[in-house]
């Protein structure tokens, strides 16, 4: 158990974003890995910022290597810093197949979804209103207590998506949530400034 929720290992169900659980279940890790690895190079071919997550996330040897109850606090620390810059520089492709593939290995390999919560929703917020993120939200592993909770009735519960007027509304109550999206935001146009390449005079 990490983060307060115990992993399932259940052979019959298993989370994904690509698949049903009960399809998931059946297809094993290495197979989820070719799947990711196949929609992680698609991103770096469309943006050569994620090259650098290739070390981190995706150079996978066995399921123990990226067994996160093995390692270290300060590797989990470490994890978690990348697993945060990865799924923001996803945030504005979270629609397109190949970021999918790749969220999907991140969920069997380092389980975001449980681990990793407020880094899946900085991802997925703003596509609020999409089939895929209805679905994402319902595999989350979140309370109505918790940060997200506004989400858990109608999104998780009813699977629903939301409208931007609702997000809206729910900024005035939360100003926290208006700063999470700047902050992933800042971070974003941070990493793309530093690929630009000065002009000579």
């Amino acid at each position: 158990a990490l983060g307060g929720f115990t992993h399932d290992k259940t052979t019959t169900r298993k989370p994904s974003l690509l698949f049903t659980p009960q399809e998931a279940a059946q297809i094993d890790h290495d197979t989820i890995h070719e799947i990711g690895l196949k929609g992680f190079k698609e991103l770096c071919d469309k943006e050569p910022l994620f090259l650098r997550f290739h070390a981190a996330l995706f150079d996978y040897g066995t399921p123990e290597q990226v067994d996160r109850s093995l390692k270290t606090p300060a590797e989990n620390k470490a994890l978690d810093a990348d697993i945060q810059a990865f799924m923001r520089h996803c945030q504005p492709m979270f629609q397109e197949r190949c970021a999918q593939q790749a969220i999907e290995w991140l969920i069997r390999a380092f389980r975001v979804n449980e681990l990793n919560v407020k880094e899946c929703f900085d991802c997925i917020l703003p596509h609020h209103d999409t089939p895929a993120f209805v679905h994402f939200v319902q595999i989350i592993q979140f309370r109505e207590q918790d940060p997200f909770g506004f989400l858990y009735a109608p999104v998780k519960q009813a699977g629903q998506p939301v409208s931007r007027e609702f997000l809206a509304k729910r900024s005035v109550v939360d100003r926290q949530l208006l700063e999470w999206q700047m902050d992933a935001f800042k971070t974003l146009l941070s990493a793309e400034m530093s690929m630009v390449k000065p002009v000579n005079p």
